[in-house]
């Protein structure tokens, strides 16, 4: 088996880079085919806000729009990317019908329990302003505005002002002056008791902190500046005088603060009181209680795998908590233990490789190994032996294998089941490869190359292959030739390793990921974000350019698929796989899908590959035009329910299955509770179609939920009796 191309980051992104992700990725609908979450579940995104409406019904927002619902406790999640939104700063429901959800510049609501959306304009200077939270009580929404710019002088003079609807949205009015600073944070414990906290730069080097109360719907607000407290995103009041602002406390409603939180170590991230005795903060990702109002703090031993950025209970006491890396926690009524909804290793991955469609393997952090031999659609975890970062795979057939990383290089003989550390090998390795069973390669990560001839039983220090430069990138072109790609170094290594050809590129710079199609056919991308091609076998490289200013912007790794097209992921003002065509050196966007941070993209063929990255994400794209219908035919597949509205005579509801398997098909009201079982059992392979005649049931909008080992979808459907 030889790898096309193996990309490596050995170090983490930047937490810059984090925050720039978080906060302003746009989004593209993705068009032709399509990409699948396989790893973790039920997404993969950063989650930003939670909004639990009731027990059974529960709203996460997060990254590029990104859009759970779940009406059954957590136990079934619909996931949608909504192509008008980026990240979904907030969501707001007044009820199990009525919501909106806001992004930075757009604001849209549901009137049917999120079946569908429209976009509610509002006369707002977008280049100037952008949303930061929407809050609802029965007719009134409070939306809340403030200056988004980024250059320092002008924060100087920003303002923030809020908007309120007192008839469902109709129609808009700023309720007050506009307030000088930028709103942090804003919570309303009804439509007539607010606050809102705001960061005031007095100049380039003084910020202070005004904090304003409101008793009556906005109309009037006093005002508290205070010089000590933190910049926080972080505010929970449980009663009119007692809450939080980040780590600082108040009992007389915000005329004094106290530091409650001074000795945890990055302050508190969330924090949410069940009445005024017992309450949760998060640290990062470690949950803490307190039984006394918070006076005092106890670590419960849990929490997330990464940044946990949400959290909020029901008024049946509920909890739910979400983060980073697909991260979902909830807590039940009086059990005070925080159960991890979300399935899937959540380990940053940074390299995937398939021997066919269905057999591959993945590696990341904490010396993670995952396996799957169906194609993606279940991955099992491969123990190996270390927790160290693990980075590049190289699979000769399905059961003889390497894995090398930060300190150690492993074989396998049986495909997996037993990893075996070499000994003698501690050091940092971007890269392993073999031109057949005996030769091959080992890539140091600081320029050395170790050479086998004895398919690696035995390894040494080639001196006439040094690289001379750290080694980020390596593209096995045949089973002859390697390029390997570095600090403002390209080096051709042919003939099984006997010889190597370097070529310094000063102007290019450090080089992240190269991939050559052939001997004369390159591609790679360097750190300041250029993407450039060689047609003459690395001697000269021209720099691919294009008309869409989200190409223009800095890549994390690509794959070619062939000499025009390909896909390419970048992460500077955007976080999407973008995929591109080249004409004459000009790159132009056909379609994107919003991701967190890719570290590794790789295809078996232009129709078929992988995506991994930050939170272990996995993604599949499929594309597949055949006319194979057990593949192709997805708008059977997909459920449709016939007619709908449904009248007493009852609807058929129709799907597709490409084999003999249980499915089961159940009614549920708004509030998640069952009100029929349609069918609960095994059911033949082909166009199945299941007729629904309601019982006594009363008219108004129902949820029809269907599991099968191949499809998990939810429809909702208007009965009229």
């Amino acid at each position: 088996m030889i790898k096309k191309k193996i990309r490596n980051s050995l170090f983490a992104i930047t937490f810059k880079q984090l925050i720039i992700i978080i906060f302003i990725i746009p989004l593209i609908s993705s068009a032709q085919g399509k990409w699948v979450v396989q790893n973790p579940k039920p997404t993969e995104a950063f989650l930003l806000k939670v909004e639990a409406v009731s027990d059974n019904n529960v709203w996460i927002g997060g990254l590029g729009g990104t859009l759970l619902h779940t009406f059954d406790k957590g136990e079934n999640w619909n996931v949608e990317k909504m192509s008008d939104m980026m990240n979904i700063l907030g969501i707001s429901f007044k009820d199990s019908l009525n919501g909106w959800i806001i992004d930075s510049q757009s604001l849209l609501s549901t009137n049917n329990g999120g079946d569908s959306w429209e976009k509610v304009d509002i006369d707002i200077d977008f280049t100037k302003y952008s949303f930061v939270e929407i809050i609802c009580f029965n007719e009134a929404i409070f939306l809340f505005v403030k200056n988004h710019t980024a250059i320092a002088y002008e924060k100087i003079d920003a303002d923030s002002f809020v908007l309120k609807s007192i008839d469902g949205g109709q129609s808009w009015e700023q309720i007050s002056a506009n307030f000088p600073g930028q709103i942090l944070t804003v919570q309303f414990l009804n439509e007539k008791l607010g606050f809102l906290y705001l960061e005031v730069r007095l100049d380039f080097d003084t910020s202070c902190f005004d904090f304003y109360k409101t008793e009556d719907g906005g109309n009037t607000w006093s005002k508290k500046r205070s010089y000590n407290l933190n910049r926080s995103r972080n505010m929970h009041f449980f009663n009119e005088l007692e809450g939080f602002v980040g780590t600082f406390y108040t009992g007389d409603g915000g005329e004094t603060w106290e530091n409650n939180f001074p000795h945890f170590p990055y302050g508190t991230e969330t924090v949410y009181f069940e009445d005024s005795l017992n309450g949760w903060v998060t640290d990062w990702e470690k949950i803490y209680k307190t039984s006394d109002g918070g006076n005092s703090w106890d670590s419960t031993g849990q929490g997330g795998t990464h940044r946990l950025m949400s959290i909020d209970f029901t008024s049946e006491r509920t909890g739910w908590i979400v983060g980073f890396g697909g991260n979902i926690l909830k807590k039940d009524p009086h059990v005070d233990i925080w159960q991890d909804m979300s399935q899937g290793t959540k380990y940053m991955l940074y390299d995937i490789a398939f021997l066919d469609e269905q057999t591959g393997w993945c590696v990341g952090n904490g010396g993670t190994i995952l396996y799957t031999n169906n194609g993606g659609e279940i991955w099992s975890e491969q123990n190996s032996g270390t927790r160290y970062r693990l980075v590049s795979c190289f699979m000769h057939n399905d059961l003889v294998g390497w894995i090398v990383g930060l300190g150690d290089v492993l074989h396998t003989t049986d495909g997996g089941k037993n990893w075996i550390k070499k000994d003698g090998f501690d050091r940092w390795y971007s890269g392993i490869t073999f031109f057949d069973d005996k030769n091959g390669l080992l890539f140091e990560y600081y320029g050395d190359i170790y050479k086998t001839t004895d398919g690696g039983d035995t390894w040494f220090l080639d001196e006439n292959l040094s690289f001379g430069k750290n080694i980020k990138s390596i593209s096995i072109v045949n089973e002859t030739e390697v390029w390997i790609g570095g600090s403002n170094r390209i080096g051709h290594i042919k003939n099984k390793g006997e010889e190597i050809k370097l070529f310094d590129v000063p102007a290019i710079g450090q080089i992240e990921n190269i991939q050559f199609l052939n001997e004369h056919i390159g591609f790679l991308n360097v750190s300041f974000g250029g993407f450039f091609k060689t047609e003459d076998g690395g001697n000269t490289w021209i720099e691919i350019m294009s008309s869409d200013d989200d190409f223009l912007t800095p890549s994390e790794s690509f794959y070619m698929t062939d000499s025009q097209n390909g896909w390419i992921y970048k992460y500077y003002m955007t976080g999407q796989i973008q995929q591109i065509q080249i004409n004459e050196n000009n790159a132009f966007i056909n379609s994107s899908y919003d991701l967190s941070i890719v570290q590794c993209i790789e295809f078996l063929n232009p129709n078929l590959g992988w995506a991994v990255g930050a939170g272990g994400a996995i993604l599949k794209y499929t594309n597949d035009n055949s006319t194979n219908i057990t593949k192709n035919n997805t708008s059977i597949k997909k459920v449709n329910i016939y007619p709908n509205p449904i009248e007493t005579k009852g609807a058929n509801i129709i799907f597709f299955l490409s084999k003999s398997q249980n499915i089961k098909v159940e009614v549920f009201d708004l509030i998640g509770r069952k009100v029929e079982t349609i069918f609960n059992g095994i059911i033949d392979y082909g166009e199945i179609k299941l007729y629904w005649k309601p019982k006594k049931i009363a008219s108004g909008l129902y949820i029809i939920n269907i599991v099968s080992d191949e499809i998990k979808e939810t429809r909702r459907c208007i009965y009229i009796n």
